[in-house]
C-alpha cells in the first residue's frame, strides 16, 4: 500500500492535519482493525485522538510508529 501524506490543500500547502478511522488506520499498518482496536485497550500502537466517542489516528503518528517499530539488524560478523 503506498503511504501517500503528502496531500495539499486548496492553497498548495501539505495538509498536516490528516485523520484516519480504526479501519483506514489498521489497513495503513497492515493489521486487522480488531488488532489494532486491542492494542489501543492495552496502551500499544500509535496515538490516536477522542473527538467524543470518535477514534481517529493521525498518518503522522501512525507514521511514527512505523518508525518506532523498526529493528537494526546486528553485525554478527564481530
Amino acid at each position: 500500500m503506498q503511504r501517500d501524506t503528502n496531500r495539499q490543500n486548496n492553497q498548495g500547502s501539505t495538509d498536516p492535519r490528516r485523520f484516519m478511522d480504526t479501519k483506514q488506520c489498521a489497513d495503513y499498518l497492515g493489521i486487522s482493525a480488531s488488532t489494532l482496536t486491542k492494542w489501543r485497550m492495552v496502551g500499544r500502537g500509535p496515538r490516536f485522538f477522542n473527538f467524543g466517542s470518535l477514534v481517529r489516528y493521525a498518518v503522522d503518528d501512525a507514521d511514527a510508529y512505523i518508525a518506532s517499530c523498526r529493528v537494526e539488524p546486528r553485525n554478527s560478523a564481530a
